[in-house]
């Protein structure tokens, strides 16, 4: 008899608390959470055979993203005495999105980071190679949208400024000068976990 109450009691906590963890995984559900994640890369640095892969964890207004590429810039912008010039880059950003009307993060968005990158270039007579090691503070803007569900197109225009590393590199008797400011105007194609 003493054990009818008990059991009711637990089989009554029992439901209870099943229905609040079902709530509860509603509400922690990725894709309706003020947390969001994604991935994107950027097929024109694939088109020139070199690679760029950014992740990121959003939270409301703000993106945290981290990049990490291989670029090979355009000719016309080394000297004369130099070419095949590519920078391999690790970096993190903090995206601010203004004007974003949801939980996915789209519209107009502002970004501030640092880029670590290890740089080569090769001088046009001698074959000979030289290496560089830069830091730089990355300012960007661009536009993300949605395109296809969880899929987005996001063009974008940077401008790196070299704050700290190496200014002019020996290659067999030729001096290269790195670039104090590189500008750099692209678009990812992302996909939203």
């Amino acid at each position: 008899m003493n054990k009818i109450p008990i059991l009711l009691v637990l089989l009554t906590l029992t439901i209870n608390i099943h229905a609040q963890n079902d709530s509860l995984r509603k509400e922690l559900k990725w894709s309706n959470s003020e947390f969001n994640a994604g991935v994107s890369l950027d097929p024109v640095v694939y088109y020139y055979g070199g690679y760029d892969v950014s992740f990121w964890l959003s939270y409301y207004y703000f993106k945290v993203r981290t990049n990490y590429s291989l670029k090979y810039p355009p000719e016309f912008v080394n000297d004369a005495d130099f070419k095949n010039l590519s920078y391999k880059n690790i970096g993190l950003y903090l995206d601010y999105f203004p004007f974003t009307s949801s939980v996915r993060l789209n519209g107009i968005w502002f970004s501030l980071g640092g880029e670590s990158s290890a740089g080569l270039v090769q001088n046009v007579y001698s074959e000979a190679t030289g290496t560089f090691n830069n830091i730089f503070l990355t300012g960007s803007v661009g536009y993300l949208w949605f395109v296809y569900y969880n899929f987005y197109l996001n063009p974008f225009f940077a401008g790196h400024l070299r704050i700290w590393g190496d200014k002019n590199i020996n290659v067999d008797n030729s001096n290269y000068q790195t670039q104090r400011f590189l500008p750099e105007i692209s678009v990812r194609i992302g996909y939203q976990f």
